[in-house]
């Protein structure tokens, strides 16, 4: 893996680049599944070789001491057409991907099946082989609040902190064939 960082603040950036790319290549392994869950995906659902692909690139844009624009693109998969085991395959939905969708919205049917192991149940899959997401968020504070503040001899300091987001999140995952 490589990255690439310029942000201004780790937690909660305003200005500056960040740039993660990410390749995993495995060439050998034993993956096995239970014999629930092979019934259910087949026998070459195990397969340890694959190639992997991770790239985060984010862009943090200051326009004034109390706006900003943030954008992010990311994408992740399989980079040979195979797919992915498990522990690899991507989801979106909830934070950190699409904060305006429930948790596994895209999970390609991997929570449509259930299988019972030991009285409990348990998901064949994690998700998807393959993801794709763009998000955009403008930012902005009330710079007016702590001066009404100060005028009144009041101490403010937490409507400095207020601010109000507009954002875009489109995001897809999928697996191929």
């Amino acid at each position: 893996s490589l990255a690439y960082d310029t942000r201004n603040d780790e937690n909660d950036p305003s200005a500056g680049w960040y740039v993660r790319g990410a390749l995993e290549q495995a060439i050998d392994g034993e993956l096995a599944l239970t014999p629930e869950a092979g019934a259910v995906l087949g026998p070459d659902s195990t397969d340890s070789h694959f190639t992997h692909l991770q790239l985060d690139v984010r862009r943090y844009l200051r326009f004034s001491p109390w706006s900003r624009l943030g954008l992010r693109v990311f994408t992740a998969g399989s980079l040979d057409g195979d797919a992915l085991p498990a522990q690899r395959q991507h989801t979106l939905g909830g934070e950190g991907s699409l904060p305006g969708f429930p948790l596994f919205t895209q999970d390609c049917g991997a929570r449509e099946q259930v299988i019972e192991r030991n009285n409990d149940g348990a998901y064949p899959f994690y998700g998807c082989d393959r993801l794709a997401l763009v998000q955009i968020e403008y930012q902005a504070s009330f710079p007016f609040a702590g001066r009404v503040g100060d005028r009144l001899g009041l101490d403010l300091d937490l409507a400095r902190a207020i601010r109000w987001s507009l954002f875009f999140d489109a995001g897809r995952a999928w697996i191929e064939g």
